[in-house]
């Protein structure tokens, strides 16, 4: 597991919960962290420890919206949401989430779709992806942007 952050140089961060975390690039001055309820923009990219890629948001240039605090969803796990609630929009950080945040005992199957529920490409879709169980999982993720959603604005 050393080896995991070889390429960085920056100071590693272990939080109490086991993730680690290097970040790569700061976020916007005075831009806050995503609270709970907080619309999200993000780009990622999920690995094996092999290398291996599960997700990746950019190799499609499709960003993923969701609602911070919620339900983990398509390669998003407890351990990544840990990791954004402490990044500012515009940062880039390097997450290593141990199987207790991934997808633990159980692991999962990433289905890979061609269709955001409003555009669809007509290429073949990308092979689903095995995340075995037990598995240590490196994401390079993106915050690129947070957004109160208005029902919370008067909160």
């Amino acid at each position: 597991m050393a080896a995991a952050f070889a390429a960085e140089e920056k100071m590693e961060v272990l939080c109490p919960s086991g993730l680690r975390y290097v970040d790569v690039t700061p976020g916007r001055a005075g831009g806050a962290p995503p609270l709970r309820g907080d619309l999200v923009v993000v780009h990622y990219t999920g690995r094996l420890e092999n290398g291996e890629v599960f997700v990746d948001t950019r190799a499609r240039n499709k960003p993923i919206a969701f609602v911070f605090g919620g339900r983990p969803f398509a390669g998003v796990c407890m351990g990544v949401m840990e990791g954004l609630g402490s990044m500012q929009p515009g940062s880039k950080r390097v997450m290593i989430v141990p199987p207790v945040l991934g997808f633990g005992s159980t692991g999962t199957m990433i289905i890979q779709a061609t269709c955001d529920g409003i555009f669809c490409d007509k290429s073949p879709p990308p092979p689903n992806v095995i995340v075995p169980t037990n598995a240590l999982l490196r994401y390079e993720v993106e915050l690129l942007k947070v957004t109160k959603i208005p029902a919370q604005m008067s909160r």
